[in-house]
Formats: structure tokens, C-alpha cells, sequence
């Protein structure tokens, strides 16, 4: 009887014992099945995996126009609720040039950031297997003009060693990618660098101030819209020459890029900032008056609303698109210079998998 006694009180033991797993078992399988369905309903990935601000490196000038309509009508927010997410905090962080947002980029301060298209080529290419930095989208196709403000300077020919070019940024940022395939064309290829010692980084307010000057060493600049028009209004600074004409045409200038870690772990929020850019590009287009109002309130200019409306609506000079154009002729170039080890063979490869389909070059 003893032996039989033991037995069953084992048994008892046992069957509780299990009975405790399988109610464990199934108040798991109830949570995690409660967890799905909200997820169903609410899009519980991006909402608790995302991030809750969207940090973003601002350049200067015309070309960045979209960031400010972006901002000033709330256009990520929109958009983040209009696709189940909660809509992000967006800090804009103003930046002089692209290697400056590059830096701030890599350092883990911002999370996009914003500028020219070889600079971007440059990071592309230094962080390949590594962080992996693409374009999220091209931005503005627009000139770069080499103006001058010394009388004697009529073309290229004409700089002498005394002569200085102001530039953004040196040897990287697109203005001085601009003065070398200017100099090849003109000089040979083996010139390519000849007006790189001419060069000299400085920030475009102080650009235009130098220029404005005849007091000052730099009396040339390899400049952007809108300062362009600000420095040639004054009647005493001209145009020498246009990177659509040493490129062969209308190309991209400035663009958007992103590192491919931020990209996989927030998709809605860059499914968000990209529809932001779409729409802030068709508002521009309809009511160019009121953009140039939203530019006149971000930055400080000299250039009044009507003269901003008659650029921003000139296509010659000023168009907003998310397609990149003409970037492996400039990326080409790169890689004859030595600026970039890789060469990529196709456009595609400088930008994450969205903007594909999109019929660039």
C-alpha cells in the first residue's frame, strides 16, 4: 500500500506540473496572438521600432528650398500619420557645406543629410561595406556659375596664380568637381588641376561679401542659386561660365542621402520623408510665389519675393525632381580623378532601392 501511495502522489504531482506548462504555453500563445492583431490595426512595427525624430542636415541656398516647405507645412508629420506612424520630430540642423553634413552624418548628429551630388559620390564610396551610404533621393537639377568681379577675367584663360575662387568646399563638393572638368576641358586632362590652388572653401554669405569687395583676394566664385543672382544684380560681378556647358547639359546638383542602417530600421519613416519631398516639389510647382515666401522666411536674402518667383519658375536655372540626371558623367569623372576609388556603373548604385525605378542617369 505504502509503494501504490507514492505512486500516486507522484502522478498528482506530475499532472500539475503539466497542467502549469500548458496554461503557460497558451498565455503566451494569447499574448503574442493579442500583440499581432494590434499590430494589424495600428502598424505595431514601425510604430514602437521607429525612430520618433528625424534629424536632418540644412544646407543653404535656393537648391534646399524643399526642405523648407517640407518643414514649414509639417509635410514628414503628414505623411508618417497618413501611414500609420506616429508623426516624428523633425529637427533641421544648418550646415555651411556637404562635408560638413557628411561629418555630422558619421558622427550619429543627424540622420539625413543634404548637398551636393559629389559628395555624396564621395561618402558612397568611402563607406562601402561599412555603412553603406546612398541617396533617399535627388533634389534639385541647377547650375553652378563661375562669376568673376576683376574686369580682366573674360574666360578661364584668364586666371592668373594671384587670382582666388571661392568654392563651398574643397577638391569634393560639386563646385570644385566643376572647376576641374572645366580646367580638362580647356587645358587637356592632364591640367585637371589647375585651378585647384585658386581654390579656396568659404561659405556662401562670405562668398558674396568678398566678391562685393574690392578690398578682398577672392574676386571670383564658383556659386549657387540664389547667391549667384545676388552678387550679378550688382552690376559689377559676370558670368565667365556654366557646369550645364562643361557637362553637356541639365544635371543634378544637390541630393539626399542616408546611411543603409537608418533606411532598415525606420522604412515607414523614409516612406514618409520621400512622399514629404514629392509633395513639397509639387507645391513649389504650383504656387512658386508662395515658396519664394517660405525662402525669404528661412534664410536671409537680398533678391525680393518677385525676383525669387521669376528664379524658382525658370527652368533654365532652377528644377526640383527626385530623378537624378547626368550623375554617372560626373561620377565618371570622379573616378578618372582619383577622388573616388569605385566607379559605379550604373546611377542605381548610388541610391537605395526606392528611387530604381525611376528612370535616372
Amino acid at each position: 500500500m505504502a509503494f501504490k501511495s507514492v505512486r500516486i502522489g507522484d502522478r498528482i504531482a506530475q499532472n500539475e506540473k503539466e497542467n502549469r506548462m500548458l496554461w503557460q504555453r497558451n498565455w503566451a500563445f494569447r499574448a503574442a496572438s493579442a500583440l499581432l492583431a494590434a499590430c494589424a490595426v495600428i502598424g505595431c512595427g514601425s510604430a514602437f521600432a521607429e525612430t520618433g525624430e528625424v534629424r536632418i542636415a540644412q544646407l543653404y541656398g535656393l537648391p534646399y528650398l524643399p526642405a523648407y516647405v517640407v518643414y514649414e507645412q509639417g509635410l514628414v508629420e503628414k505623411h508618417a500619420q497618413r501611414i500609420g506612424l506616429a508623426p516624428p520630430k523633425v529637427t533641421p540642423h544648418k550646415m555651411t557645406s556637404g562635408p560638413a553634413a557628411n561629418d555630422a552624418l558619421l558622427a550619429g548628429n543627424v540622420d539625413i543629410a543634404m548637398g551636393g551630388v559629389a559628395v555624396l559620390a564621395t561618402l558612397w564610396d568611402k563607406t562601402r561595406g561599412r555603412q553603406n551610404v546612398r541617396g533617399l533621393a535627388s533634389l534639385c537639377d541647377t547650375p553652378i556659375l563661375l562669376v568673376t568681379a576683376e574686369p580682366r577675367i573674360k574666360t578661364i584663360r584668364d586666371f592668373t596664380e594671384s587670382d582666388r575662387i571661392a568654392v563651398s568646399g574643397v577638391k569634393v563638393t560639386v563646385q570644385a568637381i566643376f572647376l576641374q572638368m572645366a580646367a580638362a576641358k580647356e587645358f587637356g586632362f592632364e591640367n585637371r588641376f589647375k585651378l585647384d590652388p585658386l581654390a579656396i572653401g568659404m561659405s556662401h554669405p562670405d562668398s558674396i561679401t568678398a566678391l562685393l569687395s574690392s578690398h578682398s583676394a577672392v574676386r571670383s566664385y564658383a556659386a549657387l542659386v540664389p547667391y549667384n543672382f545676388e552678387v550679378m544684380k550688382s552690376g559689377a560681378v559676370r558670368r565667365i561660365l556654366s557646369s550645364y556647358d562643361t557637362l553637356g547639359g541639365a544635371h543634378t546638383t544637390t541630393v539626399i542621402w542616408a546611411a543603409e542602417s537608418w533606411v532598415k530600421d525606420n522604412p515607414k519613416t523614409y516612406e514618409a520623408v520621400f512622399a514629404a519631398f514629392e509633395e513639397a516639389m509639387q507645391v513649389i510647382k504650383a504656387d512658386p510665389q508662395a515658396a519664394a515666401r517660405i525662402y525669404r522666411k528661412w534664410e536671409a536674402t537680398s533678391l525680393s519675393e518677385d525676383e525669387l518667383t521669376g528664379i524658382i519658375k525658370d527652368d533654365a536655372y532652377l528644377t526640383f525632381s527626385t530623378v537624378p540626371k547626368r550623375t554617372i558623367a560626373l561620377t565618371d569623372f570622379m573616378h578618372q580623378l582619383g577622388t573616388i576609388k569605385t566607379k559605379p556603373a550604373v546611377w542605381t548604385e548610388l541610391f537605395f532601392d526606392r528611387m530604381h525605378a525611376k528612370g535616372g542617369s
